[in-house]
């Protein structure tokens, strides 16, 4: 999470990083083995990620995604829209705004321990909302936890890189999202142009970083800066018709955003 400390974000960690293993029975299908393997096998060959997670299996990946189905596009060629965000289906992929009795706001950084908790806590129940017709589900990216001036961190360049995805390949835009969040631990000694070596391995089709950063990057910083206009001072920061919603405090009640939802429509 952040505060605000003058005329710059401090960055409060927990006492102890909260860093998520896959629950038993996890769902483990689509891109994702793909994209581990991919991870996994640089790993072997540059001795970048730590031999934990060269070995880990797949199935013990801190990640739960539902099926992705190829094909997916925006109907209509909506572009996407930072005062929006990114609206998800139940299939994991962008879809285009609607309007909806209840409409979902998640703001996240890649960055973000908390995020990664939030996430993974609650992906089911965000992928059974985002298949609700009462519904809309939409993620907004941003970069809080970088220096302002620096276009390497991997806040910043993971971001450019989920938008990239978002824009050119919506059908992966959660697996995606799922698996730069959940990895983090293992991902901050990587260059962006390595994440990409992974990510292209597992059958995304992306550019090299600096492409991604032109085309992207200034996006990332829209979206970053609508965050900023909520006042919002951390992340995740989640609304639910536009009021902020807070889970309390961890362990969250694994029924506590279903519940506040059908509170709201």
């Amino acid at each position: 999470r952040t505060r605000e400390g003058g005329s710059r974000v401090v960055v409060e960690y927990p006492s102890e990083p909260v860093f998520l293993n896959a629950a038993p029975g996890a769902r483990n299908a689509g891109l994702l083995p793909k994209l581990l393997a991919a991870l996994a096998g640089l790993a072997l060959l540059g001795g970048i990620i730590g031999v934990a997670m060269s070995n880990r299996a797949p199935a013990a990946a801190p990640v739960r995604i539902p099926d992705i189905q190829p094909g997916i596009a925006l109907e209509g060629g909506n572009p996407i829209n930072p005062a929006i965000g990114l609206p998800i289906d139940g299939n994991g992929a962008l879809t285009d705004a609607v309007e909806a009795p209840v409409i979902i706001d998640i703001y996240s950084d890649f960055s973000c321990p908390y995020c990664a908790n939030f996430e993974a806590t609650y992906a089911d129940q965000l992928m059974q909302l985002a298949s609700d017709p009462n519904v809309s589900l939409r993620w907004h990216p941003v970069s809080v936890l970088d220096r302002t001036d620096d276009r390497t961190g991997f806040s910043t360049q993971a971001g450019a890189i989920f938008l990239e995805v978002a824009a050119s390949q919506p059908q992966y835009v959660w697996a995606v999202n799922d698996f730069l969040l959940h990895n983090q631990q293992d991902l901050y000694g990587l260059s962006g142009d390595q994440i990409i070596e992974g990510l292209n391995q597992s059958g995304v089709s992306l550019p090299p970083m600096d492409t991604i950063m032109a085309n992207q990057g200034p996006l990332l910083d829209q979206f970053t800066a609508t965050f900023h206009q909520t006042g919002a001072s951390g992340v995740p920061y989640i609304l639910i018709n536009g009021q902020q919603w807070n889970p309390g405090s961890q362990p969250w009640p694994n029924n506590s955003l279903l519940q506040a939802v059908a509170n709201a429509n």
